[in-house]
């Protein structure tokens, strides 16, 4: 459990440090660095010149965090778009921004072998569900993974056949 701080280690000095070190381990956007600062107990005062001073020399970039975050939603979990334009956006990123970040990351992905990689995971090497109520579940899954309801009809009608 964490101690409550003392005021006087709630200093700018302090802050800069922390907000470093979280940096160090992942990109953050703005919006996540204020909420941790808040949770820390910081004042709205130093939590707003430290993010001033971060965004000024570059540390902090809500543009730069919602490109690492697409990609890695894209390469390492293997999420259809919709999916990842929510993750993003949950980042505490404009709605522009979200949208340039998911479209950088799906331009350099085969996004229909992206759809037939998540099927085949899911399926993991049994033959393709004749079940209706299977094949139903199915479909909602792949929904629900972020891809396009069309193209995932696409697929499940290929694969019936």
């Amino acid at each position: 459990m964490r101690r409550t701080p003392f005021p006087d280690e709630l200093t700018p000095a302090s802050a800069r440090a922390l907000v470093l070190r979280w940096l160090g381990q992942r990109e953050l956007t703005a919006s996540q660095v204020r909420q941790r600062l808040s949770r820390r107990q910081y004042d709205r005062a130093t939590i707003d010149s430290t993010l001033d001073a971060l965004a000024a020399e570059g540390s902090i970039d809500d543009s730069r965090a919602a490109r690492a975050r697409a990609r890695h939603d894209v390469t390492i979990k293997r999420q259809g778009p919709g999916r990842v334009l929510r993750q993003v956006q949950a980042l505490g990123v404009d709605r522009e921004t979200a949208r340039t970040a998911v479209a950088a990351a799906f331009s350099e992905v085969d996004e229909e072998a992206l759809l037939e990689g998540a099927l085949a995971r899911r399926l993991r090497n049994q033959p393709f569900p004749t079940e209706r109520k299977d094949v139903a579940r199915l479909y909602a899954w792949l929904v629900r993974q972020g891809f396009d309801a069309d193209k995932v009809s696409s697929l499940v009608r290929r694969h019936q056949k």
